[in-house]
């Protein structure tokens, strides 16, 4: 359980979705180094209450599609949110072209 462990340096975080998501970001942002991938669902608790608290925030392009053998499946059920904390983490989605980059 990620949630009852130590972390130490730069994590990349991409937690169970569903009820437990604010425990995993608030662990997240108190750690402080990392980059975390979840749902754009910017109108919850615990976006408004943890998300805004990063770094800076990645707004993907379209829906992260899933791929199983080189074959490429369905999409993901929602857009996706890199959110990330700490220096490294914050250069990474500025240097990418995966979507809207936000720095706070």
């Amino acid at each position: 359980d990620g949630l009852k462990q130590d972390w130490y340096g730069t994590v990349w975080m991409n937690p169970p979705y569903g009820k437990f998501t604010p425990d995993w970001m608030e662990k997240f942002i108190e750690h402080g180094d990392g980059i975390a991938l979840v749902f754009a669902r910017t109108d919850t608790k615990w976006f408004q209450e943890h998300c805004v608290r990063a770094d800076a925030l990645l707004f993907g392009k379209g829906r992260l599609a899933f791929y199983k053998n080189g074959e490429k499946g369905g999409n993901a059920a929602s857009g996706s949110l890199f959110v990330a904390c700490g220096e490294k983490s914050v250069e990474a989605l500025r240097n990418s072209n995966l979507g809207f980059f936000v720095e706070l």
